[in-house]
């Protein structure tokens, strides 16, 4: 009868120990998975960021042949349609600036594309990390709290603990930062003073067109 007691009760101990063992472990996987959710959060916004780049990129290769064929068209129609080469400096103008507007816009994508890459590939390596220690915890944890099992059962010994507290791991938060654009509103000046200096900014611009259009054309004729 006392053997069936003391198989009963290291069964019993046995079993307590694999459970508690195996609570560590469920513990440890619900922190792992958290850090690959958030990896994957991550790793979402930097494809929608790679993307929303490749976009811009192609907006800005299309408004540099939109400027280089409002530039030709300017000098084309300087010599004899004036009206008309004046409205298509003001077309230039503005494609430049829309130009100017996206290449910000590029550089503050391509800012956060390098951060959200970077954080990535700390957040990938400390998962391996943990998985890696969680193997390796999991392995000496089951060993040693086994070997105490045994002496326990065998030797009649009683530590005060029998189980050693299992490793807390530390997640980094998330850290994801969108960009912040603002516009500025330039106060101007009164619309007919204003219209005036524009009027004298696309005469001095077209006269510089068409002064390039002559070099490029007496170089040519060379």
């Amino acid at each position: 009868m006392k053997l069936k007691r003391l198989v009963a009760s290291i069964s019993a101990s046995f079993d307590d120990l694999v459970s508690k063992i195996e609570n560590h472990e469920a513990i440890a996987e619900v922190t792992l998975q958290e850090i690959r959710t958030a990896a994957a959060k991550i790793r979402s916004q930097l494809n929608i960021t790679r993307q929303r780049l490749e976009y811009l990129h192609n907006q800005e290769n299309a408004l540099q042949q939109d400027c280089e064929r409002w530039q030709l068209r300017a000098v084309q129609c300087g010599k004899q349609e004036h009206e008309r080469a004046l409205r298509c400096v003001r077309a230039l103008e503005q494609c430049e600036q829309q130009k100017k507007a996206l290449h910000q816009q590029i550089q503050e994508n391509t800012r956060l594309h390098d951060e959200l890459t970077r954080h990535l590939n700390q957040v990938e390596h400390h998962l391996t990390e943990l998985q890696f220690k969680r193997d390796s915890l999991s392995a000496r944890a089951t060993r040693n709290q086994v070997t105490r099992h045994v002496e326990k059962s065998l030797f009649g010994s009683t530590p005060d603990k029998i189980f050693a507290r299992w490793e807390e791991s530390v997640i980094a938060d998330e850290y994801l930062t969108q960009p912040n654009y603002s516009e500025n509103s330039d106060a101007g000046l009164d619309a007919e003073f204003r219209k005036a200096e524009q009027q004298n900014h696309l005469e001095q611009r077209l006269a510089e067109l068409m002064a390039q259009g002559a070099e490029q054309n007496n170089g040519g004729s060379v």
